[in-house]
């Protein structure tokens, strides 16, 4: 089981973090994300975050985090505005999947 605290220290702390993440794919990429939540389920544990090379919301599946870093930057944005924004790009999400023939 994927150890969970460093990412729940990070987003209390509003903190951003580094990480290698394994996409579906293999691909290996390096990221610079800022922790929104942390859900889990039966299974797994995912890891919603604003990413900043992507510049969008997205979700990462933590068993495919191949390493991480707490960094001491901030995120400069609060945990409630950060999950607001969260939830407006979730519903903006759904609504388009709805619209898709």
């Amino acid at each position: 089981m994927f150890d969970t605290r460093p990412i729940r220290r990070a987003i209390r702390e509003g903190r951003k973090m580094q990480l290698n993440y394994r996409a579906v794919n293999d691909e290996v990429t390096d990221r610079i994300i800022w922790p929104v939540l942390l859900g889990y389920a039966d299974a797994h544990s995912l890891l919603i975050a604003w990413c900043e090379s992507k510049q969008a919301f997205r979700h990462f599946r933590t068993e495919r985090i191949l390493n991480l870093e707490v960094l001491e930057e901030t995120t400069g944005v609060s945990k409630a505005k950060l999950r607001q924004q969260w939830l407006q790009w979730r519903e903006a999400e759904l609504s388009r999947s709805r619209s898709t023939p």
